[in-house]
């Protein structure tokens, strides 16, 4: 007889909950404890860009999977809030793989997962890796679905399995007429396969007329299961995307992204001739705070090395 489906997570709740979910997704421990400080943050996602680039690879799976289980591990340690790991296509070549693996993840605590069906645009191939920017079978992304469910069920642990669709990101593999029911109809095979929730980033298009009626409408093309927005400019508020049906935004890379360009900003303000006020304490992370979140003995100074 199998075993029972273990009991749902409190990161299962946060996706019920009345507020929407807004998920800070972090890349090394520093940036894990500094958005876990922060009281309206409820959960963590990691990105995969940001892990990767801080690793100095790129995006798509170049990451070592030793390297993302030992980052994955340090966050772990970092935060009491639940985590949830970007796992791209599951760092694996077929669904036994991506069982073994979710089954490591798991053993490190964590709270979910995300599995895309895009296929990377850049990078040599490599385990679960092709190059061109295209779909993977819908059926083939089904099965490593169902594998990361079953891996946490075998564990009798509870794992929020967030299907990620590329449909809106990769539109040249898919007729422009087709788009909206090709993503929605993976989505609900995804579900199907044992997905807790669905992603769809890049949704709605930003030439979309009508972004909010979008957003209902794929609401109701999922029958409700929570769906996750990718942050982008032009997203509505998210009190307003709540009130769409929007279960979660995550932040994907932007947050990484943008401590990079404000970092770079500020050295060529100065360079520039601009005041050394770019790097003042008031207009970044104080060192004492700094020292004070990764609970370090030197508190003293601004900019103390």
């Amino acid at each position: 007889m199998p075993s029972p489906a273990p009991a749902p997570s409190p990161f299962h709740a946060l996706h019920r909950a009345d507020e929407l979910l807004f998920l800070p997704c972090v890349w090394d421990t520093a940036s894990a404890r500094l958005f876990s400080a922060l009281p309206t943050v409820k959960a963590l996602g990691t990105t995969s860009a940001g892990l990767a680039a801080a690793h100095g690879v790129g995006d798509g799976q170049q990451l070592a999977p030793a390297d993302l289980l030992r980052a994955v591990e340090g966050i772990r340690a970092a935060t009491a809030l639940p985590v949830s790991v970007d796992l791209e296509r599951g760092y694996a070549d077929d669904a036994k793989g991506v069982h073994r693996f979710v089954g490591e993840l798991l053993d490190l605590g964590v709270s979910g997962i995300n599995l895309e069906d895009g296929l990377p645009e850049n990078g040599p191939p490599g385990p679960g890796r092709a190059g061109g920017g295209t779909l993977a079978d819908p059926a083939e992304h089904a099965e490593r679905l169902a594998a990361a469910r079953a891996a946490a069920d075998d564990r009798g642990l509870p794992l929020f399995v967030n299907a990620r669709t590329d449909v809106w990101w990769h539109p040249a593999a898919t007729a422009p007429h087709r788009l909206f029911e090709t993503g929605a109809s993976r989505l609900r095979r995804y579900l199907a396969a044992g997905a807790d929730g669905v992603f769809a980033p890049g949704y709605p298009a930003r030439t979309e007329p009508d972004g909010p009626a979008a957003i209902r409408r794929l609401v109701a093309a999922v029958d409700g299961a929570p769906l996750n927005l990718l942050l982008r400019p032009g997203l509505p508020a998210l009190a307003e995307l709540a009130g769409l049906g929007v279960r979660r935004v995550s932040t994907g890379s932007g947050l990484y992204r943008l401590a990079l360009a404000q970092a770079r900003r500020a050295y060529a303000t100065i360079a520039d001739g601009g005041p050394s006020e770019a790097v003042s304490a008031e207009s970044g992370l104080p060192y004492a705070e700094l020292a004070r979140l990764l609970r370090a003995e030197d508190a003293d100074g601004d900019l103390a090395t």
